[in-house]
């Protein structure tokens, strides 16, 4: 396995207010039903920072991936139960994960900011993991 961080912005919609009609609620309705990631879609594009767990073998791919807005706090944390995955359900490759400037991490950093949260469903928001 591989460990690494990269600044990754995405484009969020610029606010304008758009005119609603059936076609754009219709679209919306369904896009929340089918989304692969039904608790996150609407912040993946406010991630910053991405920390990646990258699987180097014959499957070349990411395996658990934590988004981070730009205040430092984790937004996204895949896959889980009801989420598959952003940069998991990519194409990319580690060539094109190099061009992204990426920053190379332990196992155990990994691994420590995975742990240090828990996903609350019913409040929309991560809960600090205390341990005892």
């Amino acid at each position: 396995m591989l460990y690494f961080k990269f600044q990754y912005r995405h484009r969020p919609e610029n606010g304008i207010m758009k005119k609603k009609n059936i076609w754009r609620v219709l679209f919306s309705v369904l896009n929340d039903i089918f989304a692969a990631n039904p608790d996150f879609e609407n912040k993946i594009p406010y991630v910053a920072l991405w920390v990646v767990e990258y699987e180097n073998n014959k499957f070349n791919q990411v395996t658990r991936e934590l988004g981070f807005d730009t205040n430092g706090k984790i937004i996204v944390k895949l896959p889980d139960k009801r989420n598959f995955g952003f940069w998991i359900d990519s194409d990319y490759t580690m060539k094109d994960y190099c061009k992204l400037n990426i920053q190379m991490i332990t196992e155990q950093e990994f691994n420590n900011l995975w742990n240090s949260v828990d996903y609350d469903r019913r409040k929309g928001e991560f809960k600090p993991v205390h341990s005892f």
